[in-house]
């Protein structure tokens, strides 16, 4: 049995798990997975034409991530410094919460940690809470925006892929 066929299985699940979870590179996962999977299959139903676009698909989603949450918490007011304290803050939170729930507890205690890293940096800045909450709701707006984008370009590379490999 080709080892690589379930490689790519759970490849391509982990890319869509990760699809929600910030910083990470859900789309990337799922197309090196659908790789693994051509691989597997030597190239015969999904060819490199098809993997070109899949990863271009990943690669634009990838950046337009970055691009869309910092893009809406700036708009709602957030600084440079702020988008900065918002990975410090979702890094620790996420450390902080992986011991109580192993996934669920990263996820949750990332977004928290960012949001709360936009709230005090914003306030350190400021010294107004009103405009600091402000900034925070815009960073998770945008996070919010940003996760729906990737999850659904995670089940629009899946969705292609599945539909040429199973002609």
């Amino acid at each position: 049995m080709n080892l690589l066929y379930p490689a790519s299985y759970v490849l391509i699940l982990l890319g869509l798990l990760f699809a929600v979870v910030p910083l990470l590179p859900g789309t990337v996962l799922v197309w090196l997975g659908i790789l693994a999977w051509a691989d597997a299959n030597g190239f015969q139903t999904v060819g490199w034409p098809l993997l070109i676009v899949l990863a271009v698909i990943a690669v634009v989603t990838l950046g337009s991530d970055f691009y869309m949450t910092t893009l809406i918490s700036r708009r709602s007011g957030a600084s440079w410094q702020a988008v900065l304290g918002a990975i410090v803050g979702g890094l620790l939170g996420g450390l902080a919460l992986s011991a109580a729930a192993l996934f669920i507890g990263t996820i949750l205690g990332g977004i928290a940690g960012s949001v709360l890293g936009v709230v005090a940096v914003e306030y350190l800045r400021r010294r107004d809470l009103r405009l600091s909450v402000k900034a925070g709701s815009g960073f998770l707006l945008g996070y919010l925006a940003s996760t729906l984008l990737r999850l659904a370009m995670c089940l629009l590379m899946i969705g292609i892929f599945a539909l040429q490999a199973l002609r």
